[in-house]
């Protein structure tokens, strides 16, 4: 993830708040994230540290409700996904190159039809090894703790594969 614009939706924001590990975002360069997204978070039972995201320093919401023309908007609405994750979508086509977080499989398939780089949760902690924000150990227990603590739908063979490439960055 050697970019610095990233587009955000809600699962992000709220597995890492779940799991103490909310500060990886906010160390972040730029992100971008949709008001409905800011919506959802706050409409979610989440905890007070998202209350404010929009107040973050890195974080610019932006009000999305351009389509586009043809093909792209053909495959973002045959998806089947919520208005957060299309927001999200439409915002990465617009700032392209960009990276897209989402935990959500359908909307990371979509964005990926269009070129979009996606990565979740997992990729966030591991880019935060990578970036000395976390240590092995500590990113070892919070994928741990995202498996067993949040409310993202994971393997665990992920986590496990996952906590063997960081042992391999190390």
């Amino acid at each position: 993830m050697a970019m610095d614009k990233f587009i955000v939706d809600a699962g992000p924001f709220i597995h890492l708040e779940q799991i103490g590990q909310i500060r990886l975002l906010k160390k972040l360069p730029s992100i971008i994230v949709p008001q409905s997204v800011v919506l959802e978070i706050k409409q979610g039972s989440i905890g007070s540290s998202l209350k404010t995201i929009e107040n973050w320093a890195n974080i610019k919401v932006i009000s999305h409700n351009r389509k586009f023309p043809g093909t792209i908007t053909a495959i973002i609405e045959r998806a089947g996904i919520q208005q957060g994750e299309i927001d999200c979508i439409y915002i990465a086509c617009e700032n392209f190159p960009c990276i897209f977080l989402t935990d959500d499989l359908t909307a990371r398939i979509t964005a990926e039809k269009l070129s979009i780089k996606v990565h979740g949760t997992v990729g966030i902690i591991a880019y935060a090894v990578r970036q000395k924000w976390l240590s092995i150990p500590k990113a070892e227990e919070s994928l741990n703790l995202l498996y067993h603590r949040s409310s993202l739908f994971i393997t665990y063979a992920i986590i496990e594969s996952a906590i063997k490439r960081l042992k391999r960055i190390a």
